[in-house]
């Protein structure tokens, strides 16, 4: 199995193993960011070019802890899932309840590119999320199977604070077949004011 060593085996592979494992946590960690994730996406291209006993535990290091760039988390995790689907979904189901935002769009991310079903329950969650960002990733993977969640969740940002949200709820809306008219009137009804 990889990834997983005997116990009867030297001591020797084992600090072999540990020390793998700290030196390509040490690149990803020190590797210059240049304001792009390609830097820290080679480390992990690299990691699944050349697989080695190893490999599963740094993946699963750079998707569940590694503070870094989304997109070179999403493909360890993916990589990861693939090799080990049950610690993966125990993952995925960590992230998506952490309070860090970047956590959240790892793991949202992640299952927007999965088939399986599973993925709804787990992204349903970020339909409250406090980041708009996040909510409107949730109601693209959920558009089609939770259709009334999230057009509510529309309603509500189309007469959020900031410009961009309700810009693009209002988009959103439209596409929906929603009238835009009727949610402000809808809206001025309950507050007596319209946003």
């Amino acid at each position: 199995m990889r990834g997983v060593r005997r116990l009867d085996e030297s001591s020797a592979l084992d600090l072999d193993m540990v020390d793998i494992i700290e030196v390509y946590k040490q690149k990803m960690q020190t590797i210059p960011d240049n304001g792009l994730p390609d830097n820290e996406l080679a480390i992990v291209e690299e990691l699944l070019e050349n697989p080695f006993d190893e490999v599963d535990i740094i993946l699963e290091w750079i998707f569940a802890e590694h503070k870094g760039y989304v997109e070179p988390r999403v493909q360890a995790g993916l990589k990861f899932l693939e090799n080990n689907p049950a610690r993966g979904w125990l993952i995925l189901e960590m992230l998506i309840s952490s309070s860090n935002p970047d956590h959240r769009d790892t793991a949202l991310t992640v299952l927007g590119r999965v088939g399986d079903v599973n993925k709804y329950y787990l992204a349903k969650p970020l339909l409250k999320d406090p980041y708009p960002y996040l909510q409107f990733g949730a109601m693209e993977l959920l558009l089609e199977s939770y259709s009334e969640e999230v057009r509510s969740v529309l309603q509500e940002l189309a007469h959020h604070n900031e410009g961009w949200v309700r810009e693009h709820s209002r988009k959103l809306l439209l596409k929906m077949g929603e009238d835009i008219e009727a949610v402000n009137k809808k809206r001025a009804g309950k507050e007596g004011f319209i946003n």
